[in-house]
């Protein structure tokens, strides 16, 4: 009833919930009846079923929303006659309407969702209602079962089957057909070595298998089941090539992220209604025949982060070997993540105009333990991450042009000053194709700077290098005294900057500093500043910070004022500070008190501790302060997700604006 403003609507909203049908006596019959009619409530098609999709994970389980309109891909309940656009924006809205009704809520990380135990409790009983043909569930995830009991698999009417995160070891031969009409089973998280043929036989109809986190060695039990659209296999040691299937061409999901796989044979070439692949993380697949990619003509969706294949233009592909020129060809490729051997192209325009019709682009030039990313935005989303070897002969700032002036965003991870300087002069040398500045840049990130010193950009004629800069996260850059130092080398004005992220900084003394260049930063809306030993004041200058709305901090023991007296943020709405022990004062006053919306600290004595300029104030203020534990543990980290298995997914799959989460 969320957003239902007419007294009409709650009446009608009253007369059918008493009318909702009853399952369980006493309060869980209250519970369960008002569940029951938010769900007959949804509208809109298969939504239903998409929640109830959603009861097949464990209990408290955190489902990943790529892995969810995946399965709704393959099971029909989203349109797949949609672009992969469309089919986000569709998933997405499903997502977002569950959780408007309460039905679902976000998962414990980023990009996840869950069921409440209740909700799932509610969902499972109306999957497994006669009233729910086409939407029946066989639930047995995450119960810790060693085996399937043949009563289970008996029913034939069950559409959905779940034994994920069971000790299930091995699973029966069985030669009668039972199951005939379920069309997803999920087995991941069991150390089930082999699937038998006879085991699959019940089977006959099934649109999604999942065997992650298994210990499969063989496939060939697949071959039969030639209606499968999904099939997944994540974190597993399987390594064999992947011939069998080749036979199964109604394929539109194939998921082996983190696998052992070594080659994709030419019978991949096959699977032309593949839209979907994901081969991230395969360190051991180092060959893709020639000729195979190239058939996938439906192929939207390719993810090969930090897969040990490199893909090559045809002049240096080895022979049989698949060329980025293959890929490249595609018409229908909207988000890629591959890994180029080597940035050097003879022909770098070519490569930008066929990447202009991708809207997410991720590129890892030589897979390296550094590495640094660029997301060219000059054709909507377009992500690359440059890895730098100590030898880097084959570099110039003048090839890099191209690449900079459609910059983004850029991370730079892990990188020894001389190479940053490098950076520095690449960016400069955008003059030489026709920018004096990066006009594109919005976000940029520089992680695990050990030796830090930099050039000065100020001697140039480059009145401010990075004019549209919205995001600036800095990470464990280690002889960092301030901000200023990094703004004043880079030529900075942070004119337009709204986010402003900094953690594990140990030498900082000021998050900036007047005795260099001294911003004012009139858009900044976020601060972040976490675990910076001896950072001892915020600002030791006259700032004027007028569109400031979060001010977190935490694990900051030396800090005792945040900026000179008698400075105050005017929008200021919420404050968390943890492990701050000696900061004594908040840059609150009568004028700004009525904007807070909240305050976290981590004990009432901290609280007491503060001075105040008046006690109306104080006496305004305190209705919005709540302690919490929040931060004790280390993990305060928002702002600070780290890229993770799923990171590509998740930048595709992010908000409903379609858009391009930075990823550190």
């Amino acid at each position: 009833m969320r957003g239902k403003k007419r007294v009409e609507l709650w009446k009608h909203a009253l007369k059918e919930l008493k009318g909702s049908v009853s399952c369980i006596s006493g309060v869980k019959d209250k519970v369960y009846n008002s569940l029951k009619w938010s769900y007959d409530s949804l509208q809109g098609n298969n939504i239903k079923s998409c929640f109830l999709y959603c009861a097949l994970y464990p209990e408290d389980f955190s489902i990943d929303v790529s892995e969810l309109l995946q399965c709704w891909l393959a099971e029909g309940l989203i349109d797949d006659q949609q672009n992969f656009e469309e089919f986000v924006n569709n998933g997405v809205f499903v997502i977002e309407t569950l959780k408007d009704a309460c039905l679902l809520e976000d998962g414990s990380r980023v990009g996840t969702v869950k069921m409440h135990d209740v909700v799932r409790d509610v969902a499972i009983w109306i999957a497994s209602s006669t009233e729910e043909k086409d939407s029946r569930s066989l639930v047995r995830s995450g119960i810790g079962l060693t085996e399937i009991q043949e009563l289970d698999l008996s029913e034939d009417s069950v559409k959905r089957v779940s034994f994920m995160n069971n000790r299930i070891s091995r699973l029966a031969s069985c030669e009668a057909k039972r199951c005939s009409k379920a069309s997803t089973l999920l087995l991941q998280g069991n150390p089930i070595r082999e699937v038998p043929d006879t085991f699959l036989q019940r089977f006959p109809a099934l649109k999604v298998l999942n065997v992650s986190r298994t210990d499969i060695w063989s496939l060939h039990s697949l071959l039969q089941l030639g209606e499968l659209r999904a099939f997944v296999l994540q974190s597993s040691p399987y390594s064999y090539g992947l011939a069998p299937l080749g036979a199964l061409v109604s394929l539109q999901v194939l998921d082996f992220h983190a696998s052992s796989i070594a080659t994709l044979p030419e019978e991949m070439g096959n699977l032309i209604n593949l839209r979907q692949v994901k081969l991230s993380h395969t360190r051991k697949l180092d060959f893709i025949r020639a000729g195979v990619v190239s058939k996938w003509v439906r192929l939207e969706f390719l993810d090969m982060t930090a897969s040990r294949y490199f893909w090559r233009t045809i002049q240096k592909a080895g022979k049989g070997e698949a060329t980025l020129e293959e890929l490249l060809s595609l018409e229908h490729l909207s988000c890629l993540s591959i890994v180029l051997d080597d940035f050097s192209c003879s022909d770098p325009e070519y490569l930008l105009t066929r990447i202009g019709r991708i809207r997410i682009f991720h590129v890892t030039l030589n897979w390296a333990a550094q590495r640094y990313v660029f997301t060219s935005g000059k054709h909507d989303k377009v992500k690359l991450t440059v890895n730098w070897y100590n030898d880097n002969r084959s570099w110039d700032p003048e090839s890099m042009g191209w690449l900079l002036i459609n910059a983004t965003s850029m991370v730079w991870n892990g990188i020894e000053v001389q190479y940053l300087n490098f950076i520095i002069l690449g960016l400069l040398s955008v003059r030489s194709v026709g920018r004096s500045s990066l006009v594109a840049l919005k976000s940029l990130t520089i992680n695990n700077v050990y030796r830090y010193s930099l050039i000065s950009a100020r001697g140039s004629d480059v009145p401010d290098l990075l004019p549209n800069l919205e995001e600036l996260s800095l990470e464990s850059i280690t002889s960092l005294e301030s901000i200023s130092e990094l703004v004043d080398g880079l030529g900075l004005k942070l004119y337009k900057l709204k986010t402003l992220l900094v953690f594990r900084c140990p030498q900082m003394k000021y998050l900036f500093s007047g005795e260099n260049f001294s911003p004012q930063m009139p858009n900044l809306e976020l601060m972040t500043v976490s675990i910076c030993g001896k950072l001892e004041m915020l600002f030791d200058y006259n700032v004027v910070l007028p569109n400031l709305r979060i001010l977190k901090l935490n694990s900051l023991t030396m800090l005792r004022d945040l900026c000179v007296p008698g400075e105050s943020w005017p929008r200021l709405e919420k404050v968390y500070v943890f492990q701050c022990s000696l900061l004594r004062s908040l840059p609150l006053v009568i004028g700004n008190a009525n904007s807070i919306q909240e305050i976290r600290g981590e004990s009432q004595y901290w609280w007491s501790e503060l001075k105040w300029d008046d006690e109306e104030t104080k006496s305004r203020l305190q209705q919005c302060y709540n302690t919490t534990a929040q931060g004790r543990s280390g993990q305060y980290r928002e702002g600070f997700e780290r890229e993770d298995d799923n990171s590509f997914f998740r930048m595709c799959y992010s908000s409903g604006s379609y858009g391009m989460k930075t990823l550190i």
